[in-house]
């Protein structure tokens, strides 16, 4: 999948702000007509929740200027007038600023400023790159204080449209004061769809959902060597999907996926049927195909992780007979590394399951076909296995847009619920690089389950991403919030 900022706010306790190294121009030498100068940035190394945080950005806020909060960084224009040393709230900001503000009017002004998310500075196309003052990640501020509508128009032109790889440019847009990519999220105002006994059977689908069989499932994926939609091999892996899923006593069916006419791979679809005959279903997806995209591409990572998550998933729910109102379709994507080819197929005929099964129906799936599909919610598993040392607990991200509140709040409760304190959980309005893009792109609510810090995964695209990187404990987490939350999801 695409490598995402996700932008962690640090968990580290720290007695002093110290402003970032290589940061310490004079403001005065930032003057517009000079050429974009590098934004300075307070290295904010404290705790998501701690008050010093929020007390210096409204310091920067009461003092006419603004900031922009990206991962470990808080870029302001008048960052360097943070008293490092203070512990003091009262005195964090160099009481002259005021008149630098007052003489360059820019260290107020937000408007010339825009954000372009995608892939390195040196991915970005000229016109941005060039002009980048401050960059962390994947999300980058560039200045652009007189760029015409023409030349706005050429760069949205130039974003990558449905890319499978986060190392590419994707979005831009203008920035917003207080822009930060992702955030910590609680839930508030869940409503628990749960009755006693629904209770109770969520639990009993948990304790099917072992580490073990996740173990199992991607040694599999991995000892296949590659799981590229281009390789020879392809027909071998699609049929170790379709008779898992056959064998845990599903109704499959493999939807055919042109690979940009290179290939045809295809996506793995099994159902299970719900009480209720209204057409109203639950997807929970992970693409299986893996880079590079020849040779050795063990893709352990990215993204055997979400599918070995995929497929225990569905061994819980098989094992444990848990039944739905509403129908559980379990989606194994291909070309998702070529461009989302899979998941935007599933998503262009999921309303007809007729259409995208074709012949391979039999008489509970023809009940199925016979009425027009609506989703009530997606789930995407994408790199669920990795833990950066940048934190020192487990970490998930929720990447989605606003309109997915409610699959949002099942996730966020369901973790509570099986994980307790055991999993942080971050969320970004910001959504890039990944199998939910076809379905948010539709209006259909999806949220990408990602663990945090994904971007910083050393072994992205490569042979070396093998089994000894994943971390099972944080792919078994990931996998019982994602169960809960589907299950919710069904009985709501």
């Amino acid at each position: 999948m695409y490598l995402k900022l996700i932008t962690a706010l640090l968990i580290v306790d720290v007695v002093a702000i110290p402003v970032g190294e290589g940061n310490t121009k004079s403001l005065d030498s930032h003057i517009e007509g000079d050429g974009p100068q590098e934004l300075p940035y307070i290295d904010v190394t404290m705790d998501v929740n701690d008050d010093r945080l929020d007390n210096v950005k409204k310091q920067i806020e009461n003092m006419g200027s603004w900031w922009v909060h990206l991962q470990d960084r808080l870029y302001s224009p008048i960052a360097s007038s943070v008293n490092a040393q203070s512990k003091a709230i009262s005195s964090l900001i160099d009481t002259g600023i005021n008149s630098r503000l007052r003489k360059n009017s820019f260290l107020k002004q937000s408007e010339s400023y825009y954000v372009a998310i995608g892939g390195s500075r040196k991915n970005l196309p000229e016109i941005l790159a060039k002009n980048v003052v401050g960059s962390n990640g994947h999300y980058h501020i560039v200045y652009l204080p007189n760029i015409s509508e023409e030349d706005k128009m050429e760069i949205h032109t130039l974003a990558a449209k449905a890319s499978g790889s986060r190392m590419v440019f994707q979005q831009f847009f203008q920035m917003e004061p207080g822009f930060s990519p992702v955030m910590a999220y609680a839930v508030v105002n869940y409503t628990d769809p749960l009755n006693l006994h629904e209770q109770k059977q969520e639990l009993e689908a948990m304790q099917e959902l072992k580490i073990e069989t996740i173990t199992k499932y991607l040694q599999k994926l991995v000892a296949f060597g590659t799981r590229s939609a281009l390789e020879s091999n392809r027909d071998t892996v699609e049929k170790f999907l379709v008779e898992t899923f056959e064998n845990l006593g599903f109704l499959v069916c493999k939807q055919p996926v042109d690979i940009r006419g290179m290939s045809k791979a295809y996506n793995v679809i099994a159902l299970a049927p719900g009480s209720l005959s209204d057409g109203k279903y639950v997807t929970i997806g992970a693409h299986y195909d893996s880079r590079p995209f020849s040779g050795t591409a063990p893709g352990a990572e990215d993204n055997g992780s979400g599918a070995a998550a995929l497929l225990a998933i569905a061994e819980a729910y098989s094992k444990s007979k848990l039944r739905t109102k509403k129908t559980i379709v379990f989606a194994a994507f291909t070309g998702e590394e070529e461009g989302l080819l899979g998941s935007t197929a599933f998503v262009k005929a999921s309303n007809n399951w007729g259409e995208m099964c074709g012949e391979q129906v039999d008489s509970q799936l023809l009940e199925l076909t016979a009425m027009k599909a609506t989703t009530s919610g997606a789930i995407i598993m994408d790199e669920v296995g990795w833990k950066s040392d940048k934190f020192e607990e487990h970490t998930v991200t929720l990447e989605t847009r606003p309109f997915s509140g409610d699959v949002l709040k099942h996730l966020a409760h369901s973790s509570s619920i099986h994980n307790g304190d055991g999993l942080k959980i971050l969320h970004s309005m910001n959504p890039f690089g990944s199998d939910h893009m076809p379905f948010l792109d539709s209006q259909q609510q999806a949220v990408l389950t990602i663990n945090g810090d994904d971007e910083r995964y050393p072994y992205y695209h490569t042979k070396e991403d093998t089994i000894d990187h994943v971390d099972f404990s944080l792919v078994h987490k990931i996998a019982k919030m994602n169960l809960a939350a589907s299950y919710r999801l069904a009985q709501s």
